[in-house]
């Protein structure tokens, strides 16, 4: 008497074909992930570390444009409201405190731009663009100091219509005879056009 020995069913070869599919397409996961995806990453990474590589060069250019923002604000305390002249006083105020790092792009070396002569700024609304990076440090971003103080990337596109309707108001501002009293009027709202 002979035995023959059982055949798989159907169904479980289906199941070893769908475990080595699903095997299959794992591995190419694996496999385009380290051969594409990782190089991107690294590049990307790369991309905003400074020459020295030990602070990221967004987080350092915040940094250096808070600073300058509170050198500002600080002037203006000091000086009955009135901000400094441009970035070269500003640097000037920096090395009397003692400052040990330039107050420039971290990438470029670009000198920041430090945006209209505000009188009285503790009546300006923070939201109001106070000093701004040249160098874009993103595609979609720049590094902004506002008025009160902070620093952050700002939109580029909401960067140059907050800025446009700032050197607007400004400039009505001077027309109408640039007098402490009406700051509140022209710039004591926020920009609309400014993000949280």
């Amino acid at each position: 008497m002979t035995h023959e020995e059982p055949q798989p069913s159907k169904r479980s070869k289906r199941l070893y074909i769908l475990w080595a599919t699903v095997l299959a397409l794992l591995i190419t996961a694996a496999l385009f992930s380290w051969l594409v995806v990782v190089p991107v990453l690294r590049a990307r990474s790369a991309a905003k570390l400074p020459e020295g590589g030990a602070r990221p060069v967004i987080g350092e250019c915040e940094r250096r444009l808070r600073r300058v923002a509170l050198i500002c604000l600080e002037h203006a305390r000091r000086h009955d409201g009135r901000m400094p002249a441009d970035m070269g006083e500003v640097k000037a105020l920096w090395e009397q405190d003692g400052g040990t790092y330039p107050l420039c792009c971290p990438k470029s070396g670009k000198e920041y731009v430090l945006e209209g002569q505000w009188c009285d700024p503790e009546r300006v609304s923070g939201g109001w663009i106070l000093v701004w990076c040249q160098h874009q440090l993103t595609p979609t971003h720049r590094a902004v100091g506002f008025v009160d103080g902070r620093a952050r990337m700002h939109g580029e596109r909401d960067f140059h219509k907050t800025l446009a309707k700032q050197r607007r108001l400004m400039k009505e501002w001077r027309e109408a005879g640039a007098r402490k009293a009406d700051i509140p009027k022209f710039f004591g709202k926020l920009p609309e056009d400014t993000p949280e």
